[in-house]
């Protein structure tokens, strides 16, 4: 693995997002606050990757490692923020890509997960068939974690937006204009379907040409529309500052996206159906 000799140029990298160190997302407040003027937080992007081929590939590699793990959805995005990083800094060789993707996962786990659900590396090192040896592994986990600045705090999308679902993005009112009886289960219904929709905007390196900060006011505009409602009121324009017309371009791109591709959408409507009619 070396870093790329492309022009530096083609490479958008706001180190100075690097600042930010909590990692639970405890100030996210402040975090939302300083992001409003849309800097690309902690997002790397290059129009032509080069890992574009493959990157769909290691997606899967990365959702099915965390789910057979059980790690968080957390770990999952940080997961697939540091594998696009290091696509976009660096030239990787055939042969070291699923290492990649497992340091990856591996440097997640060590900042989201218990001790006792991090494997040892040799454990590791078993489900490559021993190509690697632990001195190799150890020299790649510190030279991915130099290129990510030291930083393992990447603001992603998912920070965004469990800090719009805490302040809610369905209002009292809107709950008897749709209807709704129980709004604990349907407060419960939406964030999973919010979560899913999020969750799909990782299959695509497209919406690295967007902000963090808007790739979760666009699920927030996604869900509203799919479950009735308008899909960018005045008063979630003055919460997030997006305009519709600066966020259409991405939330248009997102809900055709998780509309067309295989999800519990049906599952998630009919509940909301039945949440009306309770």
């Amino acid at each position: 693995m070396k870093k790329s000799a492309r022009k530096t140029e083609e490479i958008q990298l706001q180190s100075e997002q690097f600042r930010f160190r909590d990692r639970f997302g405890g100030n996210s407040r402040k975090i939302f606050a300083e992001s409003a003027f849309k800097l690309n937080m902690n997002r790397y992007y290059r129009k032509n990757p080069s890992h574009q081929g493959l990157r769909s590939q290691m997606v899967e590699w990365t959702k099915f490692i965390c789910q057979k793990l059980n790690y968080s959805r957390r770990t999952l995005h940080y997961s697939v923020a540091y594998l696009d990083a290091i696509f976009s800094l660096c030239q990787v060789k055939e042969k070291e890509v699923k290492l990649i993707v497992f340091i990856c996962i591996y440097l997640a786990a060590k900042l989201e997960e218990k001790d006792k659900n991090i494997p040892y590396i040799q454990v590791v090192l078993e489900q490559f068939n021993h190509s690697f040896s632990q001195q190799q592994f150890e020299n790649y986990e510190r030279q991915i974690f130099k290129f990510l600045n030291y930083n393992l705090t990447f603001k992603t999308s998912l920070i965004f937006l469990n800090l719009f679902l805490e302040e809610g993005i369905v209002k009292e009112d809107e709950f008897r204009q749709l209807g709704v009886h129980s709004p604990k289960g349907f407060v419960e219904t939406v964030e999973a379907m919010a979560f899913e929709v999020l969750d799909v905007s990782l299959e695509f390196y497209e919406f690295y040409s967007f902000t963090a900060l808007a790739v979760a006011s666009s699920v927030v505009a996604c869900v509203r529309k799919l479950i009735g409602l308008p899909a960018w009121p005045e008063w979630i324009q003055n919460q997030t500052g997006y305009t519709w017309e600066s966020l259409q371009q991405c939330a248009s791109f997102l809900l055709s996206v998780y509309v067309d591709g295989e999800n519990q959408l049906e599952d998630f409507l009919k509940q909301v159906k039945s949440l009306k009619e309770c």
